[in-house]
């Protein structure tokens, strides 16, 4: 049985250098990609509150530098007109305004400001620096090491903490800080039960949890089909009976020609003709899936439709040929000469025919529907057999 992992994420989290890919107000179709990826999968969208006090005092630097350059221009241009300086906007309670339509932004992006534990241990933060056990390390742009880290640390935590109040196993994280991407890092979320996935941009989350939902359903149809096998081979007296009493087939089911030949796997079958079949044996359930090949069946209440395929086993007795038969190995005869292909005919084949016994195994496709009791599988009716 084929094994298909699929890690849905629960939560996202985001990095301070991501959200401020976020212009304010505006929208960013990567963004928007994400967060419609993040509803199919019922994901809610998070910041530390480290994170989003950091994008306020970004803003609050961005907005100084803007009055410092406003009342820069204004003293030139007075000194320029040898008169008084322009006035100025001048802003008061910058920090309050600029929190709360920080506090805005997020709301209106869907995103939820997490508060950071009130349990951290001051001895751990220490020991987590003097140590450099990561985040704290702070690797630099070149890789250097450092005593650096504190924020980064107190996002770990958040989110560790976050995660292990909810109960929550899975997660993605979105960061272009290579730290967080560490073996290091990555190995003690680890030790601690969780999976974070670190991507580096909307975009390449947005790819994650598109292909994780892709082997979410690769899985459902696993689990499924496994389910319908199990259940079908349980039930394989009675498939075996209904299609050794009530199935006819032609030896075009055995020797398929044009298209279905085309397909056919075994081609055992093919130099040879068959002189009589000695018994017909159904031997296992090969596949299952869930839905009919025919669609327009009509739906049964309390039933799921499904389609299968019997192997049958086939004793045969036949009579294999050399390709002398078929005129390959024959002699070349002169075109002016047309008498002498009577000549070249008379002489023995290359490959005399020989009887021998041969088995064969040959896949026949059922639909049916397995009817539910108690939203369990209970009684399987036979619809179809595709045989030719």
């Amino acid at each position: 049985m084929t094994l298909i992992y699929a890690i849905i994420p629960k939560v996202i989290y985001f990095d301070t250098n991501i959200i401020l890919q976020l212009p304010y107000w505006s929208s960013n179709v990567n963004f928007i990609e994400l967060r419609e990826s993040a509803q199919l999968i019922k994901a809610p969208l998070f910041v530390p509150e480290i994170v989003a006090k950091e994008i306020v005092q970004r803003r609050i630097e961005t907005a100084n530098d803007q009055l410092k350059k406003l009342k820069d221009n204004s003293s030139g241009l007075g000194k320029l007109l040898k008169r008084q300086p322009l006035e100025y906007e001048k802003v008061e309670k910058m920090e309050e305004i600029i929190t709360v339509l920080t506090d805005d932004f997020f709301k209106h992006i869907g995103i939820e400001i997490i508060p950071t534990p009130a349990n951290i241990s001051i001895h751990e933060l220490i020991d987590m620096a003097v140590t450099r056990k990561a985040p704290f390390q702070g690797l630099g742009e070149k890789g250097e090491r450092g005593d650096k880290g504190f924020k980064d640390t107190i996002i770990f935590l958040t989110i560790i903490d976050h995660m292990a109040s909810n109960s929550i196993k899975d997660a993605l994280f979105l960061s272009a800080d290579s730290i967080f991407s560490s073996q290091e890092l990555k190995t003690r979320i680890q030790n601690k039960g969780f999976n974070i996935f670190v991507a580096k941009s909307f975009k390449e989350a947005t790819e994650y949890i598109n292909k994780s939902i892709d082997k979410l359903v690769k899985q459902h149809i696993e689990d499924e089909s496994n389910k319908i096998k199990d259940f079908l081979e349980a039930n394989f007296q009675y498939i075996a009976d209904y299609i050794v009493k009530t199935v006819e087939i032609s030896e075009q089911f055995l020797k398929p020609t044009g298209l279905l030949g085309a397909f056919l796997d075994d081609h055992s079958l093919d130099n040879v003709s068959i002189k009589k079949i000695l018994k017909i044996t159904p031997k296992s359930i090969t596949s299952a899936k869930p839905g009919l090949i025919n669609q327009d069946e009509p739906e049964v209440k309390n039933a799921e439709a499904v389609t299968f395929t019997v192997s049958l086993q086939f004793d045969l007795i036949v009579q294999e040929y050399g390709f002398g038969i078929f005129g390959f190995g024959s002699e070349k005869f002169p075109i002016s000469t047309p008498e002498a292909y009577e000549e070249s005919k008379e002489k023995p084949l290359l490959g005399e025919p020989k009887i021998v016994e041969k088995t064969v195994l040959c896949d026949i496709t059922v639909d049916a529907h397995i009817l539910l009791k108690n939203e369990k599988y209970d009684k399987l009716d036979i619809l179809k057999v595709h045989s030719y």
